[in-house]
């Protein structure tokens, strides 16, 4: 069974707590102190009361307004300039007759990027009179479908009849490349029926896959290959904000993305999304098993999970201004919406001295309760790393501050750090990889309910990953 992530209340308050509190390299003012020792303990032994399901969330969702803090000009705005046109809200006679009176192929009408759920589709011009529409249908992480179809925009009833369809199956192996191909049928027979509010239904006479499905136009795509084939999937990790809406995105250890979406209605009151999602060499997308919870805290840090749905999709994209998109299929939160990339403030190089370096060299391999103290050690470095959100933050200005810091450091201190740190990579990484097999001295050393609340995180892992690796290169001038 998957391992479960970040327990849904922790994310509440650590995860979302950098963008709260206004924690990132473009707010005001200085960093902020490394997490307190405390911080994991106390949300993991806060009370948490589960509540029956609601129908309604009682925070306030986001609204397509909210965009307009994001950037300078209104999403609409900013969206039509940089995305792909929109057909026009006309009639599909209006339609039919501007593809007649100049000349051009009545597709272009409904060229572009569409969405439905777990599907995406592309519809483009084939010379003067031909379309093309391509369609992919991800069942897993590592299957996916593809159709393709040819045919002639009927003007009149803006419907193209195609008999040529070809599926291809594509099942992909852990390195994400294709293992195996198979060609299931060339001759599908069925229909695309275009309206002219932005939509097309797909009905195949084959299988009758796609049940009458309804797509979207998607504004958040560019058509513009060139623009589309530049956002690679690295470009959707970190923190992206939009007003009091915040999207957090990092690999998930095991397979694919996981996504966190935050809305902060009150300060005591906070509406989280969380999607496992895929990237399909456009965006990010989610089957229907995101879920939606609202986190009400009181003032003595107890917390109350408001479960209201767990059957949400959504997809994420990037425009050729960089801003990401949130498309929330069952209640359109995100509509509107255009979400800036944010950066979490890069620990100082007193931080990087105090509680990372001299944690470490704080104790004395070899000695009675040595290894109490190294799982100690491991603790305050996994505080460390997920506190500060390493996984997100400028990494050279954190590799600047590092450096700063091990030369702030005496010869004694970084000989001290040079004899522990291995030892620290080894009970570390053997945790992760093994936490049932190995909790046993972080409970004797009274530490393991924060370990395992990091180790089923994402981010954390992410976050160790980082400082490590960095600090196995400190020395190297490359990155």
């Amino acid at each position: 069974m998957k391992k479960r992530w970040l327990s849904i209340a922790l994310a509440a308050v650590m995860v979302f707590s950098l963008a709260a509190c206004g924690k990132t390299e473009q707010s005001a003012g200085t960093s902020t102190p490394a997490a307190s020792e405390s911080t994991a303990q106390e949300t993991a032994s806060s009370a948490v009361k589960e509540t029956p399901a609601a129908s309604t969330a009682s925070a306030e969702e986001p609204a397509a307004t909210a965009s307009e803090t994001s950037s300078e000009e209104p999403a609409e705005e900013t969206t039509s300039e940089v995305s792909a046109e929109e057909p026009a809200d006309t009639t599909s006679e209006e339609v039919a007759e501007g593809g007649e009176e100049d000349g051009q192929n009545p597709i272009m009408n409904f060229v572009g990027p569409y969405g439905a759920y777990r599907a995406s589709a592309f519809v483009e011009a084939e010379g003067m009179e031909g379309a093309r529409v391509t369609v992919e249908w991800a069942s897993s992480a590592a299957e996916r479908s593809t159709w393709e179809m040819t045919g002639v925009l009927d003007p009149e009833t803006l419907t193209m009849e195609y008999d040529n369809c070809r599926k291809v199956d594509q099942v992909f192996n852990e390195d994400g490349e294709v293992g195996s191909e198979t060609v299931v049928y060339e001759n599908g027979k069925g229909r695309i029926i275009f309206a002219a509010d932005g939509t097309f239904t797909w009905e195949d006479d084959e299988e009758n896959i796609a049940e009458g499905t309804v797509f979207s136009f998607n504004s958040g795509i560019t058509e513009d290959p060139e623009v589309a084939a530049a956002v690679k999937a690295s470009d959707f990790i970190g923190i992206w904000e939009c007003d009091r809406c915040s999207i957090e995105i990092c690999e998930d250890p095991e397979d694919g993305y996981r996504v966190l979406v935050g809305w902060g209605s009150s300060a005591f009151e906070r509406t989280v999304w969380e999607y496992q999602c895929f990237y399909d060499d456009i965006g990010l997308y989610s089957f229907e098993n995101g879920t939606k919870q609202n986190l009400i805290s009181n003032e003595d840090g107890e917390m109350e999970i408001e479960a209201l749905f767990n059957d949400g999709a959504a997809r994420f994209d990037i425009d050729a201004n960089g801003l990401l998109t949130w498309s929330e299929y069952k209640e359109d939160s995100g509509e509107g919406m255009l979400f800036e990339h944010v950066e979490p403030m890069t620990p100082t190089k007193e931080d990087f001295a105090d509680d990372y370096f001299k944690a470490v060299g704080a104790f004395e391999a070899g000695t009675a309760g040595a290894s109490l103290k190294q799982a100690e050690a491991c603790d305050a470095v996994m505080r460390f790393a997920a506190g500060n959100a390493l996984w997100a933050v400028n990494v050279p200005n954190m590799r600047d501050n590092m450096l700063a810091a091990w030369e702030s450091l005496s010869d004694e201190e970084r000989q001290s750090f040079d004899a522990n740190f291995m030892d620290i990579v080894t009970m570390m990484d053997a945790a992760i990889a093994d936490w049932d097999g190995n909790k046993g001295t972080f409970e004797d050393a009274g530490v393991a309910g924060n370990m395992e609340i990091f180790i089923e995180d994402p981010e954390a892992i992410a976050s160790w990953n980082r400082l490590k690796s960095h600090t196995l290169t400190m020395g190297n001038s490359e990155e």
